[in-house]
């Protein structure tokens, strides 16, 4: 009797724990999210004309028309280095820091970096060559698509920050 009970404890305890690590491996606060974004092309020191574009996170990829056009390369799969939020002026606010990288049959790399505060979006792409010499560079700023509109940082007379940025 006692040890059906060791049994079924045991076997309950390794079902919680695997459904709980299922559940924190699928968890992605970027899926399904799309930012309405302007890139420039930096070239030789210049900003080039910008561009409007849209990032599109899903099932642990990210596309873009610029990943797509100037790069070759289509979606690409990104890691979330820092996932985090933090409390500004009483409001919950998401911070996230990622990146990604693929390379093509030509020994080319693409690189994707960016950081997500709020509804706002920033970050940079660049295409490597095999040498590891940046052959191209954007710089992109945007917002959430149907997001609300990132708030004014000043802060009113009397008012305190009420948590930071990790």
């Amino acid at each position: 009797m006692m040890r059906t009970r060791l049994h079924v404890l045991l076997i309950a305890c390794f079902l919680l724990t695997t459904t709980g690590l299922m559940a924190q491996k699928t968890k992605d606060a970027l899926n399904n999210k799309t930012f309405k974004v302007t890139m420039t092309e930096a070239k030789k020191g210049k900003s080039g004309k910008p561009a409007q574009d849209e990032i599109e996170f899903r099932s642990g990829k990210v596309k873009c028309k610029t990943l797509t056009d100037p790069f070759g390369f289509g979606q690409i799969k990104y890691e979330l280095t820092i996932d985090s939020v933090y409390t500004y002026e009483g409001t919950e606010t998401i911070y996230i820091e990622f990146e990604a990288t693929a390379n093509d049959k030509e020994g080319q790399e693409v690189k994707m970096t960016g950081i997500i505060d709020g509804y706002g979006i920033e970050g940079s792409l660049e295409l490597l060559d095999k040498k590891g010499k940046v052959k191209k560079h954007y710089d992109y700023v945007g917002g959430e698509k149907g997001g609300k509109k990132p708030k004014s940082n000043k802060k009113k007379e009397g008012e305190e920050e009420s948590g930071e940025k990790p």
